[in-house]
C-alpha cells in the first residue's frame, strides 16, 4: 500500500514536470491568440506594472489544462513552479485561460490578496473578460483583462489614474450579507436589553425603588485598514524576458466558465 502511494506521488510529480510549459516572460500566449502588436502592448503594460509597483503579472493562454483535473489545479501548480512574484513580497498574479474547456482564472499571490480580493477578481472577470470570451473574441478579453488587473493594482499602490475599470462598490450578495449581519446584531441587542430590563423590574418589584435606567449598549467595530497598510515593494526588477522572483500563490482569486 505504501509503495502504491509513493508510486502515485512520483507519477504526479512526473506529470507536473512534463506537462507544464516553461515561461517565455510575462506574456505566455501558448494558444496563439495574440498578434505581434497585441503581444507588444501587453508586454508594455505588465513591464510598466513591474517597474511602478514590483508586482509580477503573468498572462497565460493554453489550449487545454489536461491532464490536470481542473484549471484551478493547473493554475496553482503553474504559479508555484514558475514562482510568480517577488520572493520577499509574494506579489505575483496569474491571469490564465484554457480554450478547450472554456475556463478562465485569476490566481492571486499572498501579498496581493488585500488588493485583488476574491470579489474584485470575480468582478474583473465578469465585466472585462468573460463578455468577450463568450463571443470568442479572445484577444480583446486578454487585453481588457490585463489592463483591468494592472489598473486596479497601480491605483492601490497610489500610482494610477482616477479612472477605474472596476467600480469599488459592493455586489448584491455583499449588500444582502451586510444587511443580514446588521439586522441580526440589532435583534441580539434588543433581546439582551429586554432580558436585562425584565430582571431589573422583577428585582425591584415591591420595594418601591425606581428601576435603574441604563443606556443601550453599543456595538464597536475595529477600524478598517487603509491602503497605506500595504507595504510598497521596491520598484526595481528584471526585464519581462527574465525569470520570476520566487513568489507563491495565496490560493485566492476567482474563475469562470464562458
Amino acid at each position: 500500500m505504501i509503495a502504491f502511494v509513493l508510486l502515485s506521488f512520483v507519477v504526479v510529480l512526473h506529470i507536473d514536470a512534463q506537462e507544464l510549459p516553461k515561461h517565455q516572460g510575462f506574456i505566455n500566449d501558448f494558444a496563439h491568440i495574440l498578434n505581434d502588436s497585441e503581444q507588444s502592448e501587453l508586454e508594455a503594460v505588465v513591464q510598466t506594472l513591474k517597474e511602478k509597483t514590483g508586482v509580477e503579472l503573468a498572462v497565460v493562454s493554453i489550449d487545454s489544462f489536461k491532464p490536470f483535473t481542473s484549471l484551478e489545479e493547473y493554475a496553482v501548480t503553474l504559479f508555484e513552479q514558475w514562482k510568480i512574484g517577488e520572493q520577499s513580497e509574494d506579489n505575483g498574479i496569474l491571469f490564465i485561460v484554457a480554450l478547450k474547456e472554456r475556463r478562465v482564472k485569476i490566481e492571486v499571490g499572498y501579498g496581493l490578496e488585500g488588493i485583488i480580493t476574491d470579489s474584485i477578481a470575480g468582478r474583473i472577470l465578469d465585466s472585462a473578460i468573460v463578455p468577450d470570451f463568450k463571443n470568442n473574441n479572445f484577444s480583446a478579453g486578454l487585453i481588457k483583462g490585463t489592463h483591468a488587473i494592472a489598473n486596479r493594482i497601480t491605483q492601490a499602490y497610489g500610482n494610477g489614474s482616477q479612472e477605474s475599470d472596476i467600480k469599488e462598490k459592493p455586489s448584491n450578495q455583499e449588500l444582502i450579507a451586510i444587511l443580514i449581519f446588521l439586522l441580526t446584531d440589532f435583534m441580539i441587542i434588543i433581546y439582551i436589553a429586554s432580558i436585562v430590563k425584565g430582571r431589573i423590574k422583577r428585582r425591584n418589584a415591591g420595594t418601591g425603588t425606581i428601576p435603574y435606567q441604563s443606556n443601550m449598549p453599543s456595538t464597536h467595530y475595529p477600524p478598517r485598514p487603509s491602503h497605506d497598510s500595504f507595504k510598497r515593494p521596491s520598484s526595481g526588477g528584471s526585464s519581462h524576458k527574465g525569470g520570476f522572483g520566487g513568489g507563491h500563490s495565496g490560493g485566492g482569486g476567482a474563475s469562470r466558465s464562458f
